[in-house]
């Protein structure tokens, strides 16, 4: 009987070890993204609105002409040569500064942005607007695929699914044009033009028989 019991004793403590892996895996994860984003809008919430009481400087003032005025080419020096290489933001914030949520309720996508999408900023739990692959009318975000999402879903993209991108500098809705894998190689030797030539790109890992490459999904400004 005592081995009986002993027995039920360790099938119990197996059942509840397995449930508290699939919360730490699963659940937690989700659930951290979940608050992430909801702070991450009351910020947004909070920029638009002291946007909304600025005092225009002059009714006369140029209007700008990229797609995303907040974004400013950035200059690197490269071998004693000054030259135009990526974007940064033109408030001057840092890498690693929060600036909205990408979402997109098709494919169950709803993540923090930060701004930063090279090594240089940690993407666990968010994506980041790559500061090397984006320009001031054509952005690139890179978000990990993740066992419990993030990124996850991006890879089941169709065309006509609506993208949304809340920033604390004004909200765009985009319509995705182009959804395609392309092998890890193909992305390494030219990923400027494959990141480029839409309004926004979103990427992430992808794997097509066993090799893992890259899903690219473009999409189209329909509103801001």
């Amino acid at each position: 009987k005592m081995k009986k019991n002993f027995m039920l004793l360790v099938g119990a403590l197996l059942v509840v070890g397995s449930l508290v892996g699939l919360f730490m895996v699963y659940v937690k994860p989700q659930q951290e993204e979940a608050d992430a984003v909801e702070r991450v809008r009351k910020q947004v919430a909070e920029a638009t609105e002291a946007a909304a009481t600025e005092i225009p400087e002059s009714d006369t003032m140029e209007e700008e002409t990229h797609l995303y005025p907040w974004l400013e080419t950035a200059t690197t020096n490269f071998q004693g040569q000054e030259i135009e290489w990526g974007v940064s933001l033109a408030d001057n914030s840092s890498l690693g500064t929060t600036i909205g949520v990408v979402s997109c309720e098709d494919l169950d996508i709803e993540v923090p942005l930060v701004f930063g999408g090279t090594e240089d900023v940690y993407l666990e739990g968010q994506a980041g607007l790559h500061e090397e692959l984006s320009t001031p009318d054509s952005i690139f975000i890179l978000g990990h695929h993740m066992k419990w999402g993030l990124f996850k879903n991006l890879c089941s993209a169709q065309i006509g699914q609506e993208v949304i991108l809340e920033t604390i500098y004004g909200t765009y809705v985009y319509e995705i044009s182009y959804s395609a894998y392309i092998s890890e190689a193909e992305y390494e030797a030219d990923n400027y033009a494959v990141c480029q030539g839409s309004d926004l790109v979103l990427a992430t890992c992808d794997y097509e028989n066993g090799v893992k490459g890259r899903r690219i999904v473009k999409c189209d400004l329909v509103s801001e």
